[in-house]
């Protein structure tokens, strides 16, 4: 098993609630607050694949990371 990063945890958490924010229709302050929001998720990403054990390719591991993400949508 590996450590977790609280760093990381924590900024997650961070643009997972941006996200949130954005899709309640916020004031127009917060909502250029939490402008970062996506492109923080996208760094994060990136970090984690990088710094991950697994010998895939990033371009696979996008595949069956987004193939995972829509089909949660869809199940839940």
């Amino acid at each position: 098993m590996t450590k977790r990063l609280l760093n990381i945890d924590i900024l997650n958490f961070i643009g997972i609630i941006c996200i949130i924010i954005a899709h309640t229709n916020p004031p127009k302050i917060l909502f250029q607050i939490r402008n970062f929001d996506v492109i923080l998720m996208c760094i994060i990403s990136i970090f984690l694949f990088f710094n991950s054990n697994k010998k895939e390719k990033y371009i696979s591991y996008i595949k069956k990371d987004i193939n995972k993400k829509v089909l949660n949508v869809f199940e839940g």
